[in-house]
């Protein structure tokens, strides 16, 4: 895919495999422009801007990467890589994260929408943010020192939690993008997976069978939240994992979370070839 075709919501939709938010195009549109009237190669500016060496969809995505994390971009770096968090595929813009593979924290709050997001991966080098000025001020980023960068985020353990809204419940997973869905799909309190470690011989089947509970009482959020919880700590054993996400993905299915039942197909298929 050619870069300077990603601000097509169309062509930029087949590519990341979702409907980015309309500001995250907008921003490609104006980078698009400023490279061209300053005769910069687009890949230059994204990583001297923001620190992107590559904009990617799912190839961004690691085997643990949570079907609800949608990249956009990677750093280059261990694997590092940013994007935006999608329960429900109906809003007009996101939350964004970062995710470092080899960390093991989880997603980390980027912003609450793609122009904090922009503030967040905004460069700092002084050299960069004159020579990005006119960019910049275009978009509405502010280069007022003392603004948060991710790694900040990620220290806070700051995370990337949706809008609220009625009657719904935000709980949030090892994995770092936690569950959003209707209050009545949860149970009141939930069981974290350090508390029972030393308290029961197999916290995996302990919580397998917790799971399984509440899917017979339909309390569907929090089933998926124990299998999270599950696949968080087993992603690397290949017959736990692929268990876990057939599960998850007749959880999405009932909730209606389309985009996600697809995603964790893909990543079924990506682990059975």
């Amino acid at each position: 895919m050619n870069l300077y075709d990603l601000h097509n919501a169309e062509k930029s939709a087949d590519y990341f495999g979702i409907h980015l938010p309309a500001d995250f195009l907008r921003f490609l549109d104006q980078a698009i422009a400023f490279a061209n009237q300053n005769g910069l190669p687009l890949a230059v500016l994204l990583e001297e801007l923001l620190g992107l060496v590559r904009l990617e969809g799912y190839a961004a995505r690691y085997q643990q990467t949570p079907p609800e994390f949608f990249p956009f971009g990677s750093n280059g770096s261990d694997g590092e890589h940013f994007g935006y968090i999608i329960h429900l595929d109906t809003a007009l813009d996101y939350p964004a994260a970062y995710l470092g593979p080899m960390d093991f924290e989880g997603a980390s709050f980027l912003g609450e929408h793609t122009l904090e997001m922009l503030q967040t991966l905004l460069t700092r080098e002084p050299a960069y943010l004159e020579k990005y000025q006119g960019l910049i001020t275009e978009l509405g980023l502010t280069t007022t020192p003392g603004k948060p960068d991710y790694r900040q985020y990620q220290l806070q353990h700051k995370r990337p939690v949706p809008p609220p809204k009625d009657h719904w419940k935000w709980q949030e997973t090892s994995d770092g993008v936690g569950i959003f869905a209707p209050s009545p799909l949860f149970q009141s309190s939930h069981v974290q997976l350090p508390a029972v470690k030393n308290l029961v011989t197999s916290p995996i089947d302990y919580f397998f069978e917790l799971a399984t509970e509440n899917l017979k009482s339909n309390h569907w959020g929090s089933a998926l939240y124990y299998f999270k919880e599950i696949y968080w700590e087993n992603w690397m054993d290949a017959q736990v994992a692929l268990t876990v996400l057939t599960n998850m993905q007749r959880i999405y299915e009932y909730l209606d979370r389309e985009h996600l039942h697809r995603i964790t197909g893909q990543m079924i298929h990506d682990l059975q070839h």
